[in-house]
């Protein structure tokens, strides 16, 4: 009696040639296509949380340009001498504030002080606080180990409230960023695997091939996808870019799909190789 290959190794073996891609439309259930199917997405998404992890490209001034945009001359002056103590507590410095028409920066001011403002970047004992116009207002607890020394200009500034509402974003930031790009990744991959299969499966009715239901283009298709979704997550950790990430996984799974009709003509006589193919995973038929 014939021993039947295990689901991982059955899917692995369908994947290696035209002729497996075609024979093997018939060895795994539904579940078995859902866990494939969400297998490769899971392994385009590996690169996409590596480059998330390492993205820092969000700027708090692209957040809050308003508050940017204030004048900070006298909030840098402020400054001057002032260091953040190992309990998170800005001390030293000049208490100050300073208000404009469009905004007030203020050093040591309350909360209550930006209440009626537009736009107003205050530094009080314990935090930063940073509200703009567009309706977002953050406030930035101090930590040890901040540098103030540093800040003796407006740029300089910027520099540090940048990294202040990063450090304390960053799991938000990453998970955002990584939310984003896996919804994008994830639907355009669905979306590919049932269109193929879709067409695949009209096949049946032009009558030039023996792909007999949507089952068995569906599990063709997870088979063509296989080295190309390989392929594109190797490049992926090399050089992340999600649009030739999908652009490598959308041509190399059509371009097996051609070779495999070119080698098969996705034809009847076939149906007996797949029998051949279940006993040996040597042998590859090209």
């Amino acid at each position: 009696m014939m021993k039947r290959t295990s689901f991982p190794k059955r899917y692995f073996s369908s994947i290696l040639t035209p002729i497996r891609i075609f024979t093997g439309r018939n060895k795994l259930s539904w579940g078995n296509m859902l866990f494939v199917g969400l297998f490769l997405v899971s392994l385009m998404l590996m690169p996409v949380a590596m480059h998330a992890a390492k993205e820092q490209t969000i700027q708090f001034d692209q957040v809050a340009p308003h508050a940017f945009a204030l004048d900070k001359t006298a909030l840098v002056e402020g400054l001057e001498g002032a260091t953040v103590d190992q309990d998170g507590k800005l001390s030293g410095g000049q208490a100050m504030l300073e208000q404009e028409t469009d905004g007030a920066v203020g050093l040591y001011e309350p909360k209550a002080a930006v209440d009626n403002e537009k736009n107003a970047i205050v530094m009080n004992q314990s935090e930063i606080i940073v509200k703009d116009q567009d309706g977002y207002q953050f406030s930035i607890p101090y930590y040890a180990g901040m540098d103030l020394s540093k800040v003796t200009t407006e740029s300089a500034l910027d520099e540090f409230l940048n990294d202040a509402w990063y450090t304390q974003n960053k799991p938000f930031i990453f998970l955002s960023q990584f939310m984003m790009v896996a919804s994008v990744l994830f639907v355009s991959t669905w979306l590919l695997i049932l269109v193929t299969a879709g067409f695949l499966w009209m096949t049946k009715k032009s009558q030039i091939g023996a792909i007999g239901s949507f089952k068995e283009a569906l599990n063709m298709t997870l088979n063509a996808l296989g080295l190309p979704v390989l392929a594109s997550t190797i490049i992926g950790f090399i050089y992340f870019d999600i649009t030739i990430m999908l652009a490598i996984t959308s041509l190399g799974m059509v371009l097996l799909i051609a070779w495999t009709f070119l080698k098969t003509r996705f034809g009847k006589e076939f149906q007996t190789a797949s029998r051949k193919v279940d006993r040996s995973l040597g042998g590859f038929k090209l």
